[in-house]
């Protein structure tokens, strides 16, 4: 009888050892010494970075939304940046609420918790971004900082409880209003960007420049929103987890373990080839079986969508 389980995970030690085994390492010295292991963390890590440039890594695209503010064209994308999360929530003010208030009453606040970050429309048009203090009762929501200005009944809510990471890639962008009705927002390049003229005016937003940058991103828009309704809903390409801990397990799909075993061990050999004393032969033979691996899964890991073919019908000719 089969067992009718489908899915298995890999360890971050499971790989090493899996690594060292392929260079018969074990084999000669038995348990691998701890300095041994370090390196190679070291290298799994690194070779899981460079990875991401070549493009991999289609499990790892997400919706990532962005809350703007008025009259701001560009935003800190990343962990200690602006407002940008993979899991946003919004809803709308129940009752009034005057400047220096410490609480506000929503129409739903099952999505909002304690420490969540919290933007409230004000009637001025701003958004005044604060945090959760305690969690919510009956409707009724504690902030940190008190309103800086009157907000009225029906203005926009805005809550979130973590800031995204910082993606690699944009690779589509779209403005989201207030009737949640999406256009396409047109990623330009930074050369495209800088040759705006008014940076600055305010409107409705329809062209992005990304810049990655390293701990946050910028993302510049123009226009600049007249609306904090409007948000921009971007799929990115997040990147892949590292390993930090021995149990850690790889932050790829099953597919993936045979390459990154391989391609480790490969990249181990100018290391440990002494130790190995493995043959030129052998070398070659993991190499390509390494090589082979990878390339089979990059085959695998892509999008497929139809295509379409117009008949050439001469005109124009």
């Amino acid at each position: 009888m089969s067992s009718g389980d489908f899915v298995f995970s890999a360890s971050r030690n499971a790989i090493i050892n899996g690594a060292f085994r392929l260079l018969g390492y074990n084999r000669e010295h038995g348990a691998m010494p701890a300095d041994a292991s370090l390196d190679a963390v070291e290298t799994l890590n690194m070779m899981m970075s460079a990875w991401q440039a070549e493009g991999i890594a289609m499990w790892k695209k997400r919706d990532i939304t962005l809350f703007m503010q008025k009259a701001v064209a560009s935003y800190s994308i990343g962990p200690s940046g602006d407002n940008a999360t993979l899991a946003p929530y919004s809803t709308k003010l129940a009752a009034d609420s005057d400047s220096g208030d410490s609480t506000i009453t929503v129409d739903d606040d099952d999505d909002i918790t304690d420490g969540d970050y919290i933007g409230i429309e004000l009637d001025t048009g701003l958004f005044q971004w604060t945090t959760v203090d305690g969690d919510p009762a009956s409707n009724v929501v504690t902030l940190t900082t008190a309103l800086t200005g009157d907000t009225s009944e029906n203005q926009y809510v805005a809550n979130y409880t973590t800031k995204c990471q910082r993606p690699m890639e944009i690779i589509e962008a779209r403005l989201r209003n207030s009737q949640d009705v999406d256009n396409i927002l047109e990623i330009v390049s930074r050369v495209e960007y800088m040759q705006l003229s008014d940076k600055t005016s305010t409107g409705t937003p329809n062209i992005m420049y990304y810049d990655p940058q390293l701990v946050n991103a910028v993302m510049y828009l123009w226009q600049t929103t007249n609306d904090v309704e409007n948000r921009v809903v971007f799929t990115a390409k997040y990147p892949i987890e590292i390993f930090s801990a021995f149990g850690d397990t790889a932050d790829f799909p099953q597919e993936w373990f045979l390459a990154l075993k391989y391609n480790l061990a490969v990249l181990l050999i100018p290391e440990y080839m002494r130790e190995s004393k493995m043959s030129v032969t052998q070398i070659n033979l993991l190499i390509s079986q390494a090589e082979n691996f990878k390339e089979t899964v990059k085959s695998f890991d892509a999008t497929y969508a139809s295509a379409q073919f117009v008949p050439d019908t001469g005109r124009g000719r």
